[in-house]
């Protein structure tokens, strides 16, 4: 301890001080259905003893256990009721946990952002697209060149082709004029 001259006990996190606060929450809410189970086991006896002691003719037993069933039906009302709000608590304390967490990596994002925004360099980034968009654009009107030359190299070999078929099939004694529509 402390006190005593021994080390301070390690804090808990956020995280560690909810995952207790359930565990204590949901130990008291099994408790109180425990309680609630024990509350309708002794009315159900309550019932029976009552048409017992009413069968039997004492009214004046049947009137006692009647306000005893009274009590102990608010009893398990009030269970009830400690059982709900200790059920919207373990509610808050997990929507705060992940609220924590939320916020927890909501920051760590900020950072990562900070950190790449304090290392792009615009001035640098818009030389770059500006030398890339120069460099794409000589390559395209290369790329046009080349099409356009390799197009007049097939081209003229086409109608030479042409020509030369035309030439056979004239040797032939075939008319090609004859035959096309």
């Amino acid at each position: 301890s402390f006190l005593f001259g021994g080390k301070a006990a390690p804090e808990k996190s956020a995280k560690d001080v909810a995952r207790n606060e359930q565990r204590e929450l949901k130990k008291s809410e099994r408790g109180l259905e425990r309680e609630q189970r024990t509350m309708q086991q002794q009315e159900a006896k309550l019932i029976i003893e009552i048409k017992n002691a009413s069968k039997a003719g004492n009214m004046a037993h049947a009137k006692i256990l009647a306000q005893e069933l009274i009590r102990v039906r608010e009893v398990a009302k009030r269970t009830a009721l400690a059982k709900a709000h200790v059920s919207g608590i373990s509610h808050r304390v997990t929507t705060a946990s992940a609220q924590q967490s939320v916020g927890t990596a909501l920051s760590g994002a900020v950072r990562a952002l900070g950190v790449v925004n304090a290392e792009t360099d615009v001035a640098g980034m818009n030389r770059l697209m500006l030398d890339f968009q120069s460099e794409n654009e000589k390559m395209n009107m290369k790329e046009e060149i080349t099409d356009d030359m390799l197009d007049d190299l097939f081209d003229d070999d086409g109608l030479e082709v042409d020509g030369a078929v035309s030439d056979v099939l004239h040797e032939v004694g075939f008319d090609t004029a004859a035959r096309m529509p």
